[in-house]
């Protein structure tokens, strides 16, 4: 991981490439202190890309219910909670999780069995929420690290744990928690990240976010980010989400995967919790070296505007990647 900077009141991520310079919108210098003041290896994430295509059932466990509340913008295992809900929109506290049994998570997965990853159990424990439980709920006390997941995520998207690097990366440039991310966004996020892999080029947040402008909302809710004005790489997966919002489970980071989410540092390499103050740009600065990257955006550059997200992502479900672009060869022929 490459060192972080903070434009405007947040911290923006790392590059999913050790070599890659700190991202930053445009216009924002990078001083030589933030530029050294950490660093981490992608080589585990990287590593563990596609761990969640295996065949084994998620091991779940019944987790107590917290009950409380914590803001923990820093997403340091050593936060204190706090009590309070007035920084989060009033539309997100409201919704707790349907899933509040062990049986409804094995089930979950038991009826999307592409999603049963080999190697999940391994680094994840997959567990109910509490009736009293918000999805902007932080760490209460010691306990172990985790963070919560919408199924969507799993069932419609297609993402897989863990992350890569790629995806820790745009999580840690926005400073959002992976459910602070509006479904659109991810989906968005997922395609691009495909197509990077036919190209067979490594993803960059910063060729990610430079297609984009983000505007957080004065209380934190979905974030979503919006296409800049004739940029705009893919078309909205679903016009208007809807049932999402109460399908959310828990996922408690096992001490074994600890390398995978920490740096030596004992910081998170995204936000594991919601935060007050995800960044906001209005321009995000396009990567002017590196090999991959500038291959990265003339190839993007290329290519027809509001590519259709969903027929993506579902023939890739569906037939694999290869057959899912074979499918779609006519939006490559530029």
């Amino acid at each position: 991981m490459s060192s972080r900077s903070r434009p405007t009141s947040s911290s923006p991520g790392r590059t999913s490439s050790p070599s890659a310079r700190p991202m930053c919108p445009v216009g924002r210098s990078i001083s030589p202190i933030e530029q050294s003041s950490s660093s981490s290896s992608s080589t585990t994430g990287s590593q563990l890309v596609g761990l969640a295509e295996g065949s084994s059932l998620v091991e779940v466990v019944r987790e107590d219910d917290p009950a409380v509340a914590c803001d923990r913008s820093d997403s340091h295992p050593s936060a204190i909670p706090l009590m309070d809900f007035s920084w989060v929109d009033p539309n997100v506290v409201e919704k707790s999780s349907t899933y509040s049994t062990a049986e409804c998570v094995a089930e979950f997965f038991v009826k999307n069995p592409a999603l049963k990853p080999g190697g999940l159990s391994s680094y994840f424990d997959v567990v109910p929420c509490g009736p009293t439980e918000k999805v902007c709920m932080g760490r209460p006390g010691d306990g172990p690290p985790f963070f919560y997941m919408y199924t969507c995520f799993f069932s419609d998207l297609r993402v897989s744990l863990p992350f890569d690097t790629f995806t820790m990366g745009v999580l840690r440039a926005l400073n959002v928690a992976p459910t602070q991310v509006h479904p659109n966004t991810w989906a968005s996020l997922q395609a691009f990240r495909l197509l990077c892999d036919v190209m067979c080029l490594h993803p960059s947040p910063s060729c990610f976010l430079c297609y984009y402008a983000s505007h957080p909302a004065k209380k934190a809710s979905w974030h979503s980010l919006v296409g800049r004005t004739g940029s705009v790489l893919f078309d909205l997966f679903a016009g208007s989400y809807k049932r999402f919002k109460e399908h959310f489970v828990k996922v408690i980071i096992r001490p074994e995967a600890t390398t995978i989410f920490f740096d030596e540092s004992g910081g998170s390499r995204f936000p594991l919790y919601w935060t007050r103050k995800p960044c906001g740009f209005k321009e995000w600065s396009r990567p002017r070296e590196g090999v991959d990257e500038l291959k990265i955006l003339s190839l993007f550059d290329a290519l027809p505007r509001r590519l259709p997200c969903r027929t993506l992502l579902g023939a890739y479900a569906k037939l694999g990647r290869w057959a899912a672009v074979r499918g779609m060869g006519f939006y490559f022929c530029v």
